[in-house]
């Protein structure tokens, strides 16, 4: 029994030593541990930190992105606005041109519907004598000459028509015309009785007068008064002086009361500086071109205010002269000149003719039965 005891102290003895040298192994190994635990919470840490900041970052920037963006398509809608303005006066400047096309068409197709109808009256008719076609020649030109003088401000072109439908009539031999060409007569010389007006001139020479106008002197300084010599006097006390201040104050009271200065001897002209001459001379361009406008557009009270305005503006702030006075003289003469004046009527011509042109059917008609 003891040798089979002492094997088993001997087992023990090594495995009581071998304790503490294991425990002096383990220590090192657990405080690694404990770092590597540590710097991976360190790193999640910096993870979930760096997460956030790129998350609030982002969005930022996304809020940024989103107001930039809408700033953009606000531009753009603003862009649109004004593409949808510019588009819409467009389309509307083209409606009116249609419809001055349209206007202009109407007018010419009715113009033609006119022609049309006198040609089919005229191969209604079926003019068999040489009378009745010359009649209808004569008829068509006092027509187109009381159509003209409804469109036309000028007596050339009607006064030629007529003129032409009389030469025609007078062609004519065994038919009593002497009613038909007096009242062709009477428009005729009614037609001669309007004053006629060269536009075309009378345009011209208010652009020449209106450059004239820039070679004019303005007035740039006030008219000098005469001198006065002042008598030499001697020189009074100071009692003297008070004594005669206060007669003469209340000499000046009771006279300022009775006299009132209603109009001066000489004009106050103004002084103009060089900005002002011409914002004169600008005006006075334009008071002209106003008067061409009106000129052409038959406007008789606006054409006489604008040039009764630049006269105006001439006796005021230029200086006087000849070429001044010349100018001033021929204003006169344009303002009393009449521009508008209506033209007379001929549709007692056309009526005569057609009278003539019926009685010459009617008279061909009672040859034809008689000859069948």
């Amino acid at each position: 029994m003891a040798k089979t005891s002492k094997p088993a102290v001997s087992d023990e003895l090594p495995k009581q030593t071998e304790s503490p040298q294991g425990k002096k192994k383990n220590a090192p190994a657990k405080t690694l541990g404990r770092s590597m635990a540590g710097f991976k919470t360190l790193v999640a840490v910096v993870v979930v930190i760096s997460l956030v900041a790129g998350a609030w970052w982002l969005q930022l920037y996304w809020q940024a992105d989103r107001q930039a963006m809408s700033e953009h398509m606000a531009a753009l809608a603003a862009k649109v606005d004004g593409l949808e303005l510019n588009y819409k006066s467009t389309d509307k400047a083209i409606f009116e041109q249609s419809q001055r096309i349209e206007e202009v068409e109407k007018f010419t197709t009715d113009l033609g519907l006119i022609l049309s109808q006198q040609n089919q009256r005229l191969r209604e008719l079926n003019l068999a004598a040489s009378d009745n076609r010359v009649i209808a020649e004569a008829l068509h030109l006092s027509q187109i000459a009381s159509w003209r003088v409804q469109t036309e401000r000028s007596n050339r072109i009607p006064l030629a028509l007529l003129n032409n439908a009389d030469v025609v009539l007078s062609r004519l031999e065994g038919i009593n015309i002497a009613t038909a060409r007096e009242v062709l007569a009477a428009d005729i010389q009614a037609l001669q009785r309007v004053d006629t007006v060269d536009y075309e001139a009378l345009f011209l020479e208010l652009s020449l007068m209106a450059t004239n106008i820039n070679q004019l002197k303005m007035v740039t300084s006030a008219p000098t008064l005469p001198s006065v010599t002042k008598p030499s006097v001697t020189k009074p006390s100071t009692a003297d002086i008070e004594g005669v201040s206060d007669i003469l104050e209340g000499f000046i009271d009771n006279l300022g009361q009775l006299v009132r200065i209603r109009q001066h001897n000489q004009p106050i002209t103004p002084l103009l500086d060089a900005a002002d001459q011409k914002v004169v001379r600008h005006n006075l361009l334009f008071q002209f071109q106003y008067a061409q406008t009106a000129l052409l557009r038959g406007q008789q009270s606006l054409y006489q205010q604008s040039l009764t305005a630049a006269k105006a503006a001439l006796e005021q702030y230029f200086q006087q002269s000849t070429d001044l006075q010349t100018i001033l003289q021929r204003l006169d003469q344009l303002v009393d000149t009449r521009i508008a004046e209506p033209l007379p009527r001929v549709d007692a011509s056309v009526q005569a003719i057609q009278a003539l042109m019926q009685s010459s059917q009617v008279e061909l008609l009672e040859s034809q039965e008689q000859n069948q």
